[in-house]
């Protein structure tokens, strides 16, 4: 007899647009051969999972280059030109291959786009078609086995594990990256990737510090491959850090989560669960206080013409999210406190029962239809023992709501925490619970978990005071 998983049907895949991705270098991966990382990881295979090509240029070459600063020492100037070039670069990354390419959250003209995509070969990062396919991917499967940098398969793989280890190409997610087949600067640059990089990571660094002051190894250890390990690092933090490190203000469902030592990294893509949230916009971060360079570097490219149908999303959508998310917040957070026992969870005693229970040593007391056991608080009653005291085995309705005192907010909290049933003949209390049982409608504010909520000045002990008019005199 077959197994019932071998004869459970495939869903078909959805139209939903997107194609697998398709290189334009080199060969496409052939379906019908099993690929590496399927298969357990072994002492004797452990080598084919590695992907050495990028161990290669992410772990090897940097090493290489940290080695050789023993023998090697830069000029002023060369530190100086490698923040800069750094800077840029990081912009080629962050304005260029995430925002403008990955997002669309602005438009470039063709010279700035040219020069996006050449400081962004400076990164070593891959081809602009190469990672926003990747990062489109990341966003539409967050957290999931489709997520090519999924944070779930640890902070170490996220970070650079997904780079050095082998992936399976038909295990990451599909996305459409039409309109990046149809832009002349992103396919020039794919097709001919490896002497982009090689010329704006290695070459251009070494010949500026070369022609420049003469620095010709400085130039190519500094600026060069230092420059490029330390971009790499920074860039893979948002992969890592910006989905492990911060507070998560509009939405927890999925790991991105803002802080701002992983904006001062990432040269402002730190704000990360905002951006997850609102991906199309050209900000990160909407203070105007917070870190984001590259939203102020977007803003003056506009300024100068270079840019121009900036993205950003509704305010009132983005408030909307983040008093959704406090309200969310609110609710975890009265789940811990003690409400009192639910009026439908109460047993509905008669009078008599109430009265005879009084007057055998339980000191309770009648409060808008509610029965309460006030036993063990007489003795810490602010207004004394004796008033307490006379109101037990009676209905204390008028004498709680301002006949004695009108007691506050606090004190119908804390009444509520000692509710033991409910008076029969207790008005609407008893309706309102016969309701319950009946399935009738029922009309109270429930919050995010289906808990019922009670705010401030609408206890059910809290009676209103009737208004004093001509008539009642």
């Amino acid at each position: 007899m077959a197994s019932s998983s071998s004869s459970v049907k495939q869903a078909e895949a959805f139209p939903d647009g997107t194609t697998d991705f398709k290189p334009m270098r080199g060969k496409a991966y052939d379906i019908r051969k099993p690929h590496i990382s399927e298969q357990p990881m072994t002492l004797k295979n452990w080598y084919k999972h590695v992907n050495w090509l990028n161990v290669y240029f992410i772990l090897f070459i940097p090493l290489c280059g940290l080695i050789s600063t023993y023998w090697i020492r830069a000029h002023p100037y060369t530190i100086l030109f490698a923040v800069v070039y750094y800077f840029n670069c990081g912009l080629g990354i962050t304005g260029g291959y995430h925002r403008l390419w990955a997002h669309t959250s602005f438009k470039a003209t063709l010279p700035l786009r040219i020069y996006l995509a050449a400081v962004g070969a400076g990164a070593m990062q891959g081809s602009i078609r190469w990672w926003s396919r990747d990062h489109r991917a990341h966003h539409r499967y967050t957290d999931t086995e489709k997520d090519p940098y999924s944070v779930r398969k640890g902070l170490l793989y996220s970070h650079i594990g997904w780079m050095v280890m082998k992936q399976n190409p038909r295990r990451i997610g599909r996305t459409d990256i039409s309109d990046l087949n149809e832009d002349p600067v992103v396919v020039w640059q794919h097709t001919n990737y490896i002497k982009c990089v090689l010329t704006m990571a290695l070459g251009f660094p070494t010949l500026v510090c070369g022609l420049g002051w003469n620095d010709w190894l400085g130039g190519f250890v500094y600026a060069g491959i230092l420059r490029v390990f330390f971009i790499q690092q920074a860039t893979f933090c948002v992969n890592s850090l910006a989905h492990w490190l911060g507070d998560q203000p509009f939405d927890d469902r999925n790991s991105p989560r803002d802080h701002v030592i992983t904006a001062l990294v990432t040269l402002g893509e730190g704000y990360h669960n905002f951006h997850h949230e609102f991906p199309s916009d050209y900000r990160n971060a909407i203070q105007w206080w917070q870190y984001d360079p590259t939203k102020w570097s977007i803003w003056t490219w506009k300024q100068l013409g270079l840019a121009y149908d900036l993205k950003q999303f509704r305010q009132n959508e983005i408030e909307k999210g983040r008093l959704q998310q406090l309200q969310k917040k609110l609710d975890q957070k009265r789940a811990t406190l003690d409400w009192g026992i639910p009026l439908e969870q109460l047993p509905v005693i008669s009078w008599d029962d109430f009265v005879e229970q009084s007057k055998n040593g339980k000191a309770l007391t009648a409060i808008a239809g509610v029965i309460h056991d006030v036993t063990d608080f007489i003795k810490d009653h602010p207004g004394g023992k004796a008033l307490i005291s006379s109101a037990i085995g009676k209905d204390a309705t008028a004498i709680f709501n301002g006949g004695v005192y009108n007691h506050s907010n606090a004190a119908h909290n804390l009444l509520s925490t000692m509710r033991v049933g409910v008076l029969r003949g207790g008005c609407e209390v008893e309706i309102w619970k016969r309701a319950q049982y009946e399935s009738k409608d029922v009309s109270y504010v429930t919050d995010s978990e289906g808990r019922r909520i009670v705010r401030a000045g609408e206890q059910l002990t809290r009676v209103a005071q009737p208004i004093a008019n001509a008539h009642a005199a």
